[in-house]
């Protein structure tokens, strides 16, 4: 009789220790839909692609007229050439600025959240098109300059977007989110260019007050939105007391921009090995986008409004893509999709290079507008190979280093078209650009099919490791509450005290 009771009693707390801890526990996991704010997210990135694909041949435009108004008695080859000089200073100061400043802005972002971060340089874009504005009136090439440079800081938006998505969704989840993201650049590089061409045919100029239209707007859109920062994966946590050891604070970042890109190997050698192929490819996507106006200028006699239709063009065909490739990657690999459309970017830009009519480069160029998609693969299969709590700095970190490539790409690229279209060139050949954006797309090829070999798919660095203390909350609530209950029952506490030793039987308790 006495062991039926000891045995009875032991059941019971057996019960009302389950009927404390799981019902808390399946109480406190709530993963929110979060739906707002991945449609307004969306929509403040859509209005700030919109406003600078609208800009896709202002800045080419503005190159011309400039070399025009200063240099009217040379030839048109002398203009054509010194204007794509102009013009390879114009887009390469941006991703300087950049990469000073993206690691600063992840590590902050990091600590003090991504919306606040997002209107911050959404607001250096609207600066950037403010002082634009006022150089063009007074014909002056330094403000652009200086506001090309400081409104290199909102490219930062992309890591912050990323992170943004990353806190509110699961890794499941991401990447159709970030197919949707291609679709959003699908939309506004379609959209952007037709936009950009009417006001172009307006008056050049309205298309910066265009631009300081949507960053407004797009600011306007932030406001309601969460902070993803209080989110892990869509589930709700609390960091605000959350000590930051210093060892910790190290390694989330750097403010440093060398010191950030090189603790991107220290994440992992698969974060670093990526960030290197990120590094290759940034070298040469954008040279397809900033050298089109140019090339086709040159080669094929075209203003602004045919290069416009064409940059629409090539907007549907991103967004074709961008749900062919959603539809690819349900059953198929992020990487080795992303191996392969390097191969076929590679073969895509020898084909821009020896295009023998504006057709064949107009289709072309559109069948290859998948380019720009594969950013967001890599920026992909990063983020799910590190913590939720590092995302900005990490992608911060690899947006820096993109940057920093994208920034000698520019330089290297314009710059190389330049001279092929001058007489000092020994052959005028306008595409030699695009045949060595072909060996470098190559190269990632090649590091990408090795990387599959070194890191098999579905591996433990793929995956990243788990997340440490997914419920360190809800463990603090439930000690308070078992806490509570031994202060009322002081059964509870003497189990825990005996259970610790294998020797004692859990009965014991109630014998003595």
């Amino acid at each position: 009789m006495d062991n039926y009771q000891n045995k009875s009693s032991y059941d019971k707390f057996e019960t009302k220790e389950a009927d404390l801890l799981l019902p808390i526990k399946d109480e406190a996991i709530v993963k929110e839909s979060l739906l707002r704010e991945k449609i307004g997210m969306l929509l403040c990135l859509v209005l700030f692609l919109l406003q600078a694909y609208a800009q896709t041949s202002f800045t080419a435009w503005l190159m011309e007229e400039y070399a025009l108004h200063n240099y009217p008695n040379s030839s048109q080859s002398q203009r054509d050439s010194t204007a794509s000089h102009y013009q390879s200073i114009s887009d390469a100061l941006p991703f300087a600025s950049s990469f000073i400043a993206c690691p600063l802005i992840g590590m902050v972002a990091d600590r003090k959240g991504r919306k606040i971060l997002c209107m911050f340089v959404l607001f250096t874009a609207l600066c950037d098109s403010i002082i634009t504005i006022v150089g063009v009136k007074f014909w002056l090439l330094w403000p652009i300059y200086m506001s090309n440079f400081f409104g290199g800081i909102s490219l930062a938006i992309a890591p912050l977007v990323f992170a943004y998505f990353a806190d509110i969704t699961t890794k499941e989840e991401r990447p159709s989110i970030y197919a949707l993201i291609g679709m959003s650049q699908g939309i506004s590089a379609c959209l952007g260019p037709l936009i950009g061409m009417g006001l172009m045919a307006w008056l050049p100029i309205y298309t910066q007050y265009f631009s300081c239209a949507c960053l407004v707007l797009a600011m306007a859109v932030l406001i309601p939105l969460k902070e993803s920062y209080h989110f892990r994966e869509g589930i709700r946590i609390s960091r605000d007391d959350e000590p930051v050891a210093p060892e910790d604070a190290a390694a989330n970042g750097s403010r440093n921009p060398f010191v950030a890109v090189a603790s991107l190997f220290k994440v992992g050698k698969f974060v670093g090995l990526y960030s290197l192929v990120a590094f290759i490819y940034c070298f040469s996507y954008i040279d397809s986008l900033t050298t089109q106006y140019n090339f086709t200028n040159v080669k094929f006699n075209w203003g602004p409004t045919p290069n416009n239709i064409l940059s629409s063009a090539v907007g549907v065909g991103v967004f074709v893509w961008s749900i062919i490739l959603n539809w690819i990657l349900k059953s198929k690999s992020e990487r080795s999709v992303t191996m392969f459309a390097f191969l076929g970017v590679s073969a895509c830009h020898l084909l821009y290079a020896f295009s023998q009519n504006q057709w064949m480069y107009a289709v072309f160029l559109c069948v290859g507008s998948f380019t720009t998609l594969i950013f967001n693969n890599i920026q992909s299969t990063i983020s799910k190979a590190v913590p939720n709590d590092m995302q900005a700095t990490v992608l911060a970190g690899v947006s820096s280093l993109g940057s920093l490539s994208t920034f000698a790409g520019a330089l290297t690229m314009e710059n190389l078209l330049a001279y092929f279209i001058s007489g000092k060139a020994p052959i005028y050949f306008p595409g030699m650009n695009y045949i060595l954006d072909s060996g470098v797309m190559f190269l990632a090829f090649l590091l990408s099919l090795a990387l599959l070999f070194i890191y098999p798919r579905g591996c433990k660095e793929e995956l990243g490791e788990p997340l440490k203390d997914d419920n360190k909350v809800i463990d603090e609530e439930q000690e308070d509450l078992i806490k509570d209950n031994n202060n009322n029952n002081g059964e509870i506490s003497n189990y825990n005290s005996i259970n610790d030793d294998d020797d004692h039987n859990p009965t014991d308790i109630y014998r003595s």
